[in-house]
């Protein structure tokens, strides 16, 4: 059965709260500010935690539905007018964010963004993993999974809970904190990307947590030492 030993160096989740219902981003320039979607202001909040400028450190970014809101309201105006803003497009796409990311931080390193249907943590924890195992020159990479809220349109159609938030993992294979390996055995509980992040997150910040392991759909990870 497959498996990796690693080290989670540091872990960042967002989500917005009664006292702070937009994600902090003062540190980024205004200008590009202004271009920045709600998706890739929480990328920026979450880098800003693990990368410094001028930095090279791997990126791999995974979500659901990336630039969502940009992306319905280019299938609007085309709907409307046939047109559509080259510079909209640009902004719309899946790797928008760690692409502004990698300019703004003159970060040269392998960045990739991708999608899946569900299990956004799983599939981005064995991407990550299965990089850092085959590209040995490579000290750490910062695994991101995130939502942006849906366009009110998908609300009325989703059964989705649509909370936007941001996960960002400091992940090694240099260490042996926890030991990541399939499951020979379905999982109980097949959680929204958001509940699982958040659950994952809460595993391995509180150190009074009692359980030594965490199932992330079929991956068992376990805590060593």
């Amino acid at each position: 059965m497959k498996s990796w030993n690693c080290t989670i160096l540091n872990v960042f989740f967002w989500e917005p709260t009664e006292n702070a219902a937009e994600v902090d981003v003062s540190f980024v320039p205004m200008m590009l500010r202004r271009r920045c979607s709600q998706l890739t202001k929480m990328c920026f909040a979450a880098s800003h935690q693990h990368i410094r400028e001028g930095e090279d450190l791997p990126i791999i970014s995974v979500s659901k539905y990336g630039e969502i809101q940009r992306q319905y309201a280019i299938s609007k105006k085309i709907i409307e007018t046939k047109e559509v803003s080259p510079t909209a497009f640009s902004l719309s796409v899946f790797n928008t964010a760690i692409g502004l990311l990698g300019i703004s931080l003159k970060n040269h390193a392998s960045t990739q963004a991708f999608s899946t249907m569900s299990y956004q943590l799983e599939a981005g924890l064995i991407h990550a993993l299965s990089f850092l195992e085959t590209h040995s020159e490579e000290e750490k990479l910062l695994l991101l999974v995130g939502e942006e809220r849906l366009p009110e349109a998908y609300q009325r159609i989703s059964d989705e809970k649509n909370i936007p938030f941001i996960a960002a993992f400091l992940l090694s294979l240099q260490g042996n904190g926890y030991t990541v390996r399939f499951s020979s055995t379905p999982p109980q509980d097949r959680l929204e990307n958001y509940d699982q992040c958040k659950r994952f997150v809460s595993f391995m910040q509180n150190p009074t947590e009692p359980a030594a392991s965490i199932q992330v759909n079929r991956l068992e990870i376990y805590k060593n030492g």
